[in-house]
């Protein structure tokens, strides 16, 4: 086989002398001295490799030989040690977005559930199984043998205490994103992960375009629906305290999966909640998304480009099918929270709010318009006047529109509640349905194969709004001071250490100018 062909090329020869009726030796070692260090951004190159390297196996007929001819038990072994593997983590991706969804519609349409089944005390269960934490067990066993019960015990302790589910539950969403990618669109490829010294620090708009596709865009979905469901669900009845528990209960893990998809790239970047080196991320990441240029590393427009350039590259109806169903869900979402809309801020005409019709979802359209307006345009016009004035000669001025633009921010959020426009849930709400529309819009845009300027700005727009909310949680956490250390002590030993405490000792002492 050849490479330019198959991205697992040693696999796909393996599977065609197999099925010529040989064997492929196979020596299995105790151990192997042979070892590199990694970083985040490697380790990612490598589980995408794979990952479209498995989805290309998953669609090729020697897979299909290799199933026809295997006995039942080494099916089984195949499965699961090849491409079933990567299927199943896409599954339990795809299952956290069907519950979710389904129960965010329950709560949205006036519907109700067909059963008093007790799904949150069952679905803990399930989660707790499916991400990854029964894998515990066997390394638990084999530690045990080696070292001892107690060793075992405190290395399984110390290891999770580091932020292994965080990684792992981080991967999981790299392995899913790419095999169901290859899927759909195709385009795998090699990914070399470099030999590098890899205990630096990344910058931010750097981790922003490796991991924005695959995990913050599905992250901050998840978020939102999340919030919107703890929003709109009803858990402040008459159980109160315990309705709330009940929601907590049935959506821990999933709140898991969203902040080991948002905070991992950063919590295993050295350094990363350092207050200077933030200063500098957030100065190159507003270059990035400023700056007109060829490569994606260098402008967040050629960027763009490149990400969404399989769905431009063909004009299958399949794939376009593929583009236009995230769509469907978006667009059924945005309907419902026009009912919630209804809902929270009902017209004067009783049971209004719990009728289904055209004038109650127009209430709720102009609803949502009214409030998005007042909320986003003193934002939006504070915004562009800041980016008009930021090449300004004179600092004082550049200052000036600084202050205005901030003033301008913070009055869009502060004066509604102020004067009793809206109140939090409603706002919460009606920008989130905003977010919905415009996703589905773009969607149907690419879809439809349309290269339109505005679906450009409104993707830079989102990008500018995930950057913002990761970089102020990033600034929040450095404010402490002590959670960097943590940062630093978890993710090296004592010797690296000990050289960033005195590289810090270093550059906050000043420098004679004879130096």
């Amino acid at each position: 086989p050849s490479g330019l062909i198959n991205l697992s090329e040693d696999i796909f020869a393996g599977f065609s002398h197999t099925l010529r009726g040989g064997r492929v030796a196979y020596a299995e070692y105790l151990q192997v001295g042979k070892g590199r260090d990694v970083g985040m951004h490697q380790i990612y190159k490598f589980e995408a490799k794979l990952s479209q390297g498995n989805g290309e196996q998953m669609i090729s007929r020697d897979v299909n030989r290799m199933g026809a001819r295997l006995d039942f038990f080494r099916l089984l072994s195949f499965y699961y040690s090849g491409p079933g593997f990567y299927l199943n983590v896409a599954l339990t991706v795809v299952c956290v977005y069907v519950f979710l969804y389904l129960q965010l519609w329950t709560c949205l349409f006036p519907l109700r559930p067909a059963s008093d089944l007790p799904f949150a005390d069952l679905l803990s269960l399930e989660w707790l199984l499916q991400l990854g934490l029964l894998l515990i067990i066997p390394t638990a066993c084999f530690l045990a043998v080696e070292q001892g019960a107690v060793r075992a015990l405190t290395e399984i302790v110390r290891t999770v205490l580091l932020g292994s589910p965080l990684f792992f539950m981080f991967h999981m969403g790299t392995k899913a994103h790419y095999v169901s990618n290859t899927l759909k669109f195709g385009g795998a490829r090699y990914r070399p992960t470099g030999r590098g010294f890899v205990m630096r620090h990344e910058n931010f708009a750097e981790i922003y375009r490796f991991f924005a596709t695959s995990h913050f865009y599905p992250g901050f979905e998840l978020l939102a629906a999340l919030v919107i469901w703890l929003l709109l669900g009803g858990w402040t009845g008459d159980g109160g305290a315990t309705d709330v528990g009940h929601y907590w209960r049935a959506v821990w893990a999933s709140y898991a999966m969203v902040f080991a998809w948002l905070f991992a790239p950063f919590w295993f970047n050295p350094v990363a909640l350092e207050w200077r080196k933030l200063e500098d991320d957030l100065v190159d990441w507003r270059r990035w998304m400023a700056r007109e240029g060829t490569s994606p590393e260098k402008s967040w427009r050629a960027w763009y480009y490149e990400e969404t350039s399989h769905i431009y590259a063909t004009r299958s109806s399949l794939k376009m099918a593929h583009v236009l169903t995230p769509a469907l869900r978006y667009a059924v979402t945005f309907v419902g929270m026009l009912h919630a809309v209804n809902k929270l801020n009902p017209p004067d005409e009783p049971g209004f709010a719990d009728v289904v019709s055209l004038g109650a979802y127009l209430h709720g359209l102009t609803r949502v318009a009214l409030v998005t307006a007042v909320l986003v345009g003193p934002t939006a016009i504070s915004l562009c006047l800041d980016s008009l004035m930021s090449n300004a000669d004179v600092p004082i001025t550049r200052n000036l529109f600084s202050l205005v633009a901030t003033g301008g921010i913070i009055a869009g959020l502060v004066l509604p509640l102020v004067f009793g426009w809206t109140d939090f849930a409603e706002m919460v709400t009606c920008v989130v349905a905003l977010c919905y529309l415009l996703a589905t819009l773009v969607n149907v845009a690419w879809a439809s194969g349309l290269t339109l300027p505005v679906v450009t700005r409104l993707c830079q727009a989102w990008d500018l709004f995930c950057g913002i909310l990761l970089l102020g949680l990033l600034f929040a956490l450095s404010l402490p001071g002590f959670v960097d250390q943590i940062q630093v002590r978890t993710l090296f030993n004592a010797a690296f250490n000990r050289g960033l405490r005195y590289a810090d000792l270093l550059v906050s002492i000043p420098q004679s100018k004879g130096m």
